[in-house]
């Protein structure tokens, strides 16, 4: 069964068709800005590529998002909002992997706890941060603000100094 798809095009820039420009599966672009836009079945338009929000720089294989001009493989400009990603999980626990030629890392978000290290859950030998604001080191349920279990601390040093304390 094959359909027609039709094609409505404005070269005024900001231009964003309404719901009675377009019918159910009639695509409308922008040549002026690069926006591209459909209509759903519920008559809202979307915008499927708007390049001020989403520009894909095919020259240095970049994307940005908020930004016409990204500096990085991904680069989010969130203008004044203070929170420019959200990275969330349906279940109970959500992460970020940061990786290298030859280490990978991980920032967890688990149990009320933030885990920072490279152990891919909430491990004894990963930086672990309560919800109640304790932190442990070598623990991942810590019981006091400072909670540093299966080894020595080091303290001392300063200025390249070779003094040093154990605690």
């Amino acid at each position: 069964m094959a359909q027609s798809i039709l094609l409505k095009r404005s070269s005024v820039a900001g231009n964003v068709p309404g719901s009675s420009d377009l019918s159910l599966g009639e695509i409308a672009i922008n040549t002026a800005d690069g926006a591209v836009y459909i209509k759903k079945g519920n008559n809202d338009i979307v915008a499927v590529h708007d390049n001020d929000i989403l520009h894909i720089d095919t020259t240095n294989s970049r994307i940005g998002i908020g930004t016409t001009a990204p500096a990085n493989l991904l680069h989010v400009d969130s203008g004044t909002n203070d929170w420019p990603a959200l990275f969330k999980s349906t279940d109970a626990k959500a992460g970020i992997i940061i990786q290298d030629t030859n280490t990978v890392n991980y920032l967890i978000s688990q149990s009320y706890t933030l885990s920072i290290g490279n152990q891919a859950s909430l491990h004894a030998n990963n930086l672990n941060i309560k919800s109640t604001g304790n932190v442990g080191i070598g623990a991942t349920a810590p019981s006091q603000k400072l909670d540093v279990r299966g080894g020595n601390i080091m303290v001392g040093g300063y200025g390249g100094g070779t003094d040093y304390g154990m605690l």
